[in-house]
């Protein structure tokens, strides 16, 4: 199993006639200090004094399987010895200057950081002791481990446009330029045939495990038995194709023939495989990008409304969000509403926990991606105000730390993607590197 840290590489540089012990006392203590930050840190163990030199440390790196590059400048260096091995191996780089006046490293790092500017190269940069720097470190190091994993990604798509939904397509070919990852489009009749193949044993160990996660069922066996098997055939698709995330088109073939994909989708999210509702590419991969960052689950959700007075968010989905973010009042099983579909189906009921959370979704202005970014606080409510508008569905209410104004005039889509905790600077440093715009809310 890949580890959930991310892993960096940590290079220190100077030349034979600096003060190469200064480089050394840094790249001790930058040992000793930095894996604090929660990454797997992969040093090289002397300093590098040598343009090939540099070559072959960062590649050793690499081969070790390296997500992104420190370059500790020790002393003053020639500005090859950063641009070369960025130019050739293309892993994100962070030049650090440690405060050592004797040692002339903030002189090698402007001059690095300039030249690389002056080719176009993106790189962050930071100053000060590892303890001053651990943050940024921290920061780099997670920017690091998304967007290399994210490359990796293959995202199934079962169906395809949904309902008017413009903001939920995307161009195959411009997602694999910026992000990497690989798109494959699968018809929802696999996933009808393969839930004909699933066992009765099966469904029955499944309903089993459910029912001790759940608080009570409100539908039907029959339409629990349809969800469970639309799990399970989505499990086995998954794993067939290996697939990292998928989109579901759902509604109207799926709902009126099966049954709607809530629950099934729902466990996915549990289960840390994101599964987007309605086909949503851009909303897919912003959950991937949350999940990568979180290694929680992630939501899924409509914006239903805003109140302007008192910032709150008021998120609501037709019954996917994963179950693992229920609040004090757990979940229920409830049954979809017969103006969905045919079949119905089953929704999570729940009202997501309070904490601390961050929101972000992708989307495109004039063809070039953006990504609007925004934190804030869920707050837990009694599902007695569901009433207000669907009682069988699962709900988020979310007070905005940003100006709720400037979300409104910044929407890209009716869905909105939430995980639990601050990730938003890291997600403006991902931005960053993709050459993707951000928005701040």
């Amino acid at each position: 199993m890949e580890s959930t840290r991310p892993r960096v590489g940590l290079v220190a540089l100077s030349l034979p006639r600096e003060r190469v012990d200064r480089a050394s006392f840094w790249l001790k203590r930058a040992k000793e200090i930095l894996p604090k930050a929660g990454l797997e840190l992969l040093a090289h163990e002397e300093v590098v004094l040598s343009v090939e030199g540099s070559l072959e440390a960062v590649s050793a790196l690499v081969e070790r399987g390296a997500e992104g590059i420190i370059y500790l400048i020790g002393t003053w260096i020639y500005a090859p010895m950063v641009i070369e091995p960025i130019r050739k191996f293309k892993l994100p780089a962070l030049l650090w200057s440690p405060p050592d006046p004797a040692a002339f490293s903030l002189v090698g790092t402007a001059v690095a950081y300039g030249s690389l500017r002056e080719l176009g190269f993106s790189s962050e940069i930071c100053y000060g002791t590892p303890e001053d720097v651990l943050d940024k470190v921290k920061v780099f190091a997670n920017a690091c481990k998304v967007l290399n994993r994210l490359r990796r990604c293959r995202l199934g798509l079962f169906g395809g446009y949904t309902m008017g939904m413009y903001t939920a397509l995307s161009d195959p070919l411009q997602v694999k330029k910026v992000f990497g990852l690989e798109m494959e489009h699968i018809d929802q009749h696999v996933l009808i045939a393969e839930m004909a193949r699933v066992k009765k044993e099966e469904v029955e160990k499944i309903e089993r495990l459910l029912k001790e996660k759940v608080k009570d069922v409100l539908a039907p066996r029959e339409a629990v038995e349809r969800a469970i098997r639309l799990y399970l055939a989505l499990k086995r698709v998954i794993s067939e194709r290996r697939l990292d995330a998928v989109g579901v088109k759902c509604q109207p073939e799926l709902i009126d023939e099966v049954g709607s994909a809530c629950l099934a989708m729902a466990m996915l999210n549990d289960e840390g495989i994101i599964a987007s509702c309605e086909c949503d590419i851009n909303g897919a991969i912003t959950m991937k990008i949350l999940h990568l960052l979180s290694g929680g689950p992630v939501i899924f959700a409509d914006i239903n409304s805003l109140d302007l007075s008192n910032k709150e968010l008021r998120l609501i989905n037709c019954g996917s969000f994963p179950m693992k973010v229920a609040g004090g009042e757990g979940v229920e099983l409830g049954y979809q509403y017969k103006y969905m579909g045919k079949m119905r189906g089953v929704t999570t009921i729940l009202c997501a926990k309070s904490g601390e959370v961050t929101l972000a979704r992708l989307g495109r202005v004039g063809g070039e991606y953006v990504m609007v970014i925004a934190r804030g606080r869920a707050v837990e409510k009694p599902k007695g105000v569901f009433k207000e508008d669907r009682e069988l569905w699962p709900h988020m209410f979310v007070i905005l730390d940003g100006d709720p104004k400037k979300l409104i005039e910044n929407l890209l889509s009716n869905h909105i993607h939430v995980t639990y905790g601050d990730y938003v600077e890291e997600l403006v440093m991902i931005c960053k590197m993709l050459g993707i715009k951000t928005i701040l809310i």
